[in-house]
């Protein structure tokens, strides 16, 4: 029926009007459906349209070398204006007039050959965040560096550090000419310490423990990894095998690790026998397939070195940090604190007992030079660094404390005015041993799920070696969006509005770089451990700069705020604050522990800003490189990428952590040139 209305009522209708249609109707309804027809294709294009911003920031990601990842860099810094950016050397985050002023007395001094001069503006202004050049929030917007004022400032003072070096004193006065050697090496050895030193530590890492071997090759091949290195369980092991070995042996390793690591013989080690579950060994004892591949391949490589041998050998200071049961054993094992314990001994003490192994003890070299054990009158046990946190009180309080810096904000000879503080101790709870009413903590208490120390042992490392600056390599990509925010790039478009007094004014591009211009005064000294020779160009790698004549303001930029990052601070921060807490109550599980908690540097919050860099390695796909933990089939496959995963990381912060450490490396390698020289 339905079939024989359409045929006898509805197609004669539409033929009916089809025929006795006007041709102009039919002109419009064509020119109407023309105008449909190519809005509804522009709407298509711009919703599938592909952001060149985008793009390029999708190709950082995925760079499988620095090189390729730099030149990407450069045109995301052209697209987003910060090229221009980094030209406009006004900025409310740092002192400007005085770096200006301070560069260009130290360039006419300089110039003029005056070493008095210029070592007196050199002792004064060798300081790391020097009219706040560290900040990271200048070193946010452009991947390529930061403000090419506060580059010429460092370039600067490395140059007058090599003219110290090199130039011959003309002064009138006998005794200085003689003297001249000697007052070279106590300068460098003052400006040293007063500047201070970096440490790179290593923290966790039990499932990517592999992206430390990562870091460490950025770094190293960069020339800005400190001679001071650290870390616990499997970071002590990247940091022994960094440690023990000269450039020679090192090199290869950083390049081939795993093709390197193919040559090891699973079936004739215990690890494999007692855990060749895979499942099992991941989720009850958090150690990966890679991971115990690595420490195997550690212990072959280094042998039965001790720590004062390391460091005979290579110069680089080995911190390890191990958690006894009983304060017979240091916490922090170097060369100083325990020459003669075998380093891979100490490695296994610091995973724990009863991880690799139920018989966990150090193990020393006596006169002989036969290995014993250190304490054989005295069973300690190790923790695991998850078991450990360090002492701070919570909602105790003696009558005679004050509140007068806010919560929690007296007792105990605080510092911190601001009350963040409890009992005195810093704000990130282990960087001070003092309990509320002053008094120092005589043992080790204990609770259910929790075990408190005295003081963290990083705190005895800013005691004996100087150090006032962490590189810290935290290995749980899962916490990158949390604890990495306040280091991640803009990616906006920069809009650059140019004053009207010199909209006339057009820029003149300089075809010298500032990379060109630190070749020509590149230092060829290495450091006294005999390690790759620190490079002193700028970060920028390359960029030219353009410069504005006779004008009086320059570009100024009008990125829009970004919100998002300011929200994913806060959450970040408040789950940060949160998991400490619990932790410090006993409230976390033993897995819970394992992922998310780790020992911080004795840094006060106030600080942490300009005295930390924490490098967080970042997983694109985030369950599907957990799924790499458990398959056994693809380990040696997996391992090259957890090294370019950990690399990655890195790229972004090489200016940052230039600007901090140029001048660092600089002075320990011209003193130890002049140390070894004999004055």
């Amino acid at each position: 029926m339905i079939r024989t209305l359409i045929t006898t009522t509805i197609i004669p209708i539409i033929a009916y009007i089809i025929n006795n249609t006007p041709s102009y109707i039919w002109a419009i309804i064509d020119f109407i459906m023309d105008i449909c027809f190519f809005w509804v294709k522009q709407l298509y294009q711009i919703y599938n349209r592909k952001d060149p911003l985008k793009e390029y920031v999708k190709q950082l990601k995925i760079a499988p070398n620095y090189n390729d990842w730099k030149e990407v860099a450069y045109e995301v810094d052209k697209l987003t204006n910060m090229d221009l950016w980094r030209q406009n050397f006004i900025s409310k985050h740092y002192d400007y007039v005085l770096i200006d002023e301070r560069l260009k007395l130290l360039r006419e001094a300089r110039l003029n050959q005056n070493s008095q001069v210029m070592m007196s503006l050199l002792r004064s202004g060798l300081i790391r965040n020097f009219a706040g050049v560290a900040q990271k929030r200048l070193y946010l917007k452009s991947y390529m560096g930061t403000k090419f004022k506060i580059e010429e400032y460092i370039n600067e003072v490395l140059n007058c550090l090599d003219y110290l070096n090199e130039a011959l004193n003309n002064d009138n006065n006998d005794e200085y000419i003689m003297n001249s050697k000697q007052l070279k090496l106590d300068f460098f050895h003052d400006a040293r310490q007063s500047f201070g030193c970096s440490a790179l530590l290593l923290q966790g890492g039990s499932l990517f423990g592999l992206c430390h071997l990562g870091v460490v090759k950025a770094l190293y091949f960069k020339g800005l990894m400190p001679r001071i290195i650290g870390g616990s369980a499997v970071g002590a092991a990247v940091a022994s095998l960094v440690c023990t070995l000269t450039d020679e042996e090192l090199i290869p390793i950083l390049v081939n690790i795993g093709d390197l690591m193919k040559n090891i013989d699973l079936l004739n080690h215990e690890i494999d026998e007692r855990y060749g579950n895979v499942i099992e060994n991941v989720v009850k004892k958090g150690y990966s397939q890679e991971i115990l591949l690595f420490l195997k391949f550690v212990r072959d490589t280094i042998g039965d070195l001790t720590f004062e041998e390391a460091y005979m050998k290579t110069e680089k200071i080995l911190n390890i940090v191990v958690h006894p049961t009983n304060q017979c054993v240091p916490s922090l094992l170097n060369y100083i604190t325990a020459p003669n314990v075998i380093i891979w001994t100490a490695i296994y003490a610091s995973i724990g007992t009863g991880v690799l192994s139920d018989d966990v003890a150090l193990y020393v070299k006596d006169f002989n030079n036969e290995i014993v054990l250190q304490t054989p009158d005295v069973d300690v046990k190790f923790l695991k660094p998850q078991d450990v946190t360090y002492h701070q009180q919570y909602f105790k309080f003696k009558p005679h404390d004050s509140f007068g810096g806010g919560v929690g904000g007296g007792g105990g000879g605080g510092t911190n005015s601001g009350g963040t503080n409890s009992g005195g101790s810093d704000t990130t709870g282990i960087g001070n041993d003092i309990t509320g009413d002053g008094e120092k903590p005589t043992s080790t208490t204990t609770t259910t799920n929790i075990v408190l120390q005295q003081q963290s042992p990083y705190t005895k490392l800013t005691e004996l070696f100087n150090v006032n600056h962490f590189v810290i390599s935290l290995a749980r990509p899962y916490l990158a969006p949390l604890i990495s925010n306040d280091l991640q790039h803009y990616h906006a478009y920069g809009k650059i509005r140019y004053d009207k007094t010199s909209s006339t004014t057009t820029p003149t591009t300089s075809t010298t770089t500032i990379e060109d211009k630190n070749n020509t005064n590149t230092n060829t000294n290495t450091n006294g451990s005999g390690s790759n020779k620190r490079k002193r160009t700028s970060s920028g790698g390359g960029v030219e700069v353009s410069k504005k004549k006779d004008i009086e303001k320059y570009a100024q930029d009008t990125t829009s705020y970004n919100l998002m990052k300011k929200i994913k601070t806060i959450i970040g921060m408040e789950i940060q604050h949160r998991l400490m807490v619990m932790n410090k109550l006993g409230l976390l599980t033993d897995v819970m522990k394992r992922f998310f908690i780790d020992e911080k540097p004795p840094t006060l919050q106030s600080l942490a800003s300009i005295r930390e860099v924490t490098i967080v390695p970042e997983l694109r796909y985030l369950m599907k490189d957990f799924g790499r933990v458990f398959d056994v089939h693809k380990t040696m496959e997996n391992i090259p990428y957890w090294v370019l995963v950990g690399e990655r990381s890195v790229w972004p912060l090489f200016p940052l952590l230039w600007s901090r450490c140029a001048i660092e490396f600089a002075l320990d390698d011209l003193y130890n040139l002049h140390r070894k020289r004999g004055g």
